[in-house]
């Protein structure tokens, strides 16, 4: 433990092999397992989980944790990141992300990983998405420095609130960017906030990585063609709200949108990326109105090693017909298949067996999951260490 307090985690490979010799020993009671879970604790003094909540139990909802981790732009500079404990904020009544919807956001996760860290998936991509974003709606940009190190220093508060390595939830990060200057005109505000809250979470959709259904939306558009679809922007997200709603209520768990210019090309489901698997491909739409997700283009990059070729390419609605599986992908769900979808007044059967998730999409989830938690190998440096 002295080795990695003097070390940060970058001394935990020395730590663990002296750690090795004391496996049997009662020195450390519990073995090099009890050595991992407070390796975390070794550097920031708190334990991995030391909230002890109801793991299994936490579903994809907001919880009270430590606080945010927040900064501010005036002057045509950032301000230092500081960690707040409140859990509100105070904001002019005619700010513009009140008024004209200068607000943006991002989505990712830190991992309680088996070396005994905690450790963020991509948050440089994160942090290029939200600059893009941030340009789209005419808002002051991140330095990707700012975005990351706000990342870590939210997680880092709240590190008891990492759901524990084996447990299968993470410690979710909200990013949010937001336009404060007071406008009654329509104009870009010249000042803004930015905090990072964290929550932990579980699964998006109950029952872990088990099918849903998907209803097709034939009668509402996401976003329009050169609109903000690309954005990740509060907008878009209010607009999928009554046709998800309605679709709940008809039985289905997600919806899924077509292309609003010709109304016949898959474009994204209502809060993550279209994919599927015809044959040896892995195949997910293109289009300008399309949130780039980090976790799809994560899994274009693992797909290669399982012998897959990829396509993205604009996928026609009667191509669901020929698709061997289907999956909804993103931060939130990570990876969820989709068994059953409903398209004007017709059951589309995705796979032989709609109970079961298919074996491609199953492959690639379990990848996924053990680079972020550590037990597979990070070969595209995707994980970055909080403590680093």
């Amino acid at each position: 433990r002295e080795d990695a307090r003097k070390g940060g985690l970058k001394g935990l490979v020395e730590a663990e092999r002296s750690a090795q010799s004391w496996e049997r020993s009662d020195e450390f009671e519990g073995g090099l397992e009890a050595w991992r879970g407070h390796a975390v604790e070794a550097v920031l003094g708190v334990t991995v989980g030391a909230a002890a909540l109801r793991w299994d139990e936490l579903g994809f909802k907001y919880v009270q944790t430590n606080g945010a981790a927040k900064a501010s732009y005036e002057d045509d500079r950032w301000s230092e990141i500081r960690f707040d404990e409140e859990p509100t904020i105070t904001m002019h009544v005619a700010a513009t992300a009140l008024h004209y919807g200068q607000t943006c956001f991002e989505g990712l996760k830190a991992f309680a990983t088996t070396d005994g860290g905690v450790k963020l998936f991509r948050p440089d991509a994160n942090a290029d998405r939200m600059r893009r974003s941030a340009e789209r709606l005419m808002m002051p940009t991140l330095p990707e420095e700012l975005f990351v190190d706000a990342c870590k220093i939210a997680t880092k508060n709240n590190v008891e609130f990492v759901p524990p390595h084996g447990t299968g939830g993470a410690l979710y990060l909200r990013p949010l960017l937001l336009g404060t200057s007071p406008r009654i005109g329509v104009a870009p505000s010249s000042e803004a906030a930015f905090l990072v809250i964290a929550t932990p979470v579980g699964d998006y959709y109950k029952g872990a990585f088990k099918p849903v259904t998907a209803k097709v939306v034939d009668n509402y558009d996401r976003a329009a063609p050169r609109g903000l679809g690309s954005v990740k922007t509060a907008a878009n997200y209010a607009a999928d709200m009554l046709p998800s709603l309605t679709n709940k209520k008809l039985g289905f768990d997600i919806s899924l949108y077509l292309d609003p210019k010709e109304n016949k090309y898959i474009e994204e489901f209502g809060t993550s990326n279209f994919a599927m698997i015809k044959g040896d491909t892995f195949i997910t739409p293109k289009s300008n109105s399309i949130l780039a997700s980090i976790t799809n283009d994560s899994v274009q990059k693992i797909a290669p090693s399982l012998g897959l070729k990829v396509e993205r390419r604009p996928i026609h609605i009667d191509e669901l017909d020929e698709a061997d599986e289907v999956a909804a992908i993103g931060t939130a769900v990570v990876l969820t298949p989709v068994t059953k979808l409903m398209y004007k007044d017709r059951i589309i059967q995705i796979g032989d067996k709609p109970e079961q998730p298919g074996p491609i999409f199953s492959e690639i989830y379990c990848r996924m999951r053990a680079i972020q938690t550590g037990d597979l190998a990070d070969e595209h440096c995707w994980m970055a260490d909080v403590c680093e």
